[in-house]
């Protein structure tokens, strides 16, 4: 039996992250998220990550944002979604170093879920560098989760 290049049948089966009833998001991925519900969007997800009665820093959430973004995360806010103690917060001064920082903590796979708050859609090469990254940061460990969040 031939199997077509694009197939995906020999990939390894992906777990889910059930964020909601019926809707999973895969590990060891990149998620795009855009709207104005982003980033409540992105805590629900960090929420959906942390086990009942769970260690606080037992699935850490790194949470990338330039600092020229005027919007700031409130940590208080975020108890209703998840446990502000499992929060880091990586704030780049250079466009470019968004990205890498997303890519360097999707490959080490420590990171439960990684969020990069982007100022504009990333271009196709980026986004590819980051998957590979998630898939190679699930081979190494724990699949971790990543999610691009975008202005629109």
């Amino acid at each position: 039996m031939e199997t077509h290049v694009l197939s995906r049948r020999g990939d390894r089966p992906r777990s889910g992250l059930a964020v909601l009833p019926g809707i999973a998001l895969a590990r060891g991925r990149v998620h795009e998220i855009c709207g104005s519900a982003r980033r409540s969007w992105a805590a629900m997800v960090a929420g959906a990550t942390q086990a009942p009665g769970a260690a606080p820093m037992a699935d850490p959430v790194l949470w990338i944002r330039p600092t020229w973004l005027a919007d700031r995360l409130y940590p208080p806010a975020l108890t209703g979604f998840f446990d502000p103690g499992r929060l880091l917060v990586a704030a780049p001064q250079r466009a470019e170093d968004l990205l890498w920082c997303a890519e360097e903590a999707l490959r080490s796979g420590l990171i439960g879920v990684v969020v990069a708050d982007l100022p504009a859609p990333p271009g196709l090469t980026p986004v590819r560098r980051l998957q590979l990254a998630a898939e190679a940061g699930a081979a190494a460990g724990r699949p971790g989760l990543g999610l691009l969040l975008t202005p629109g």
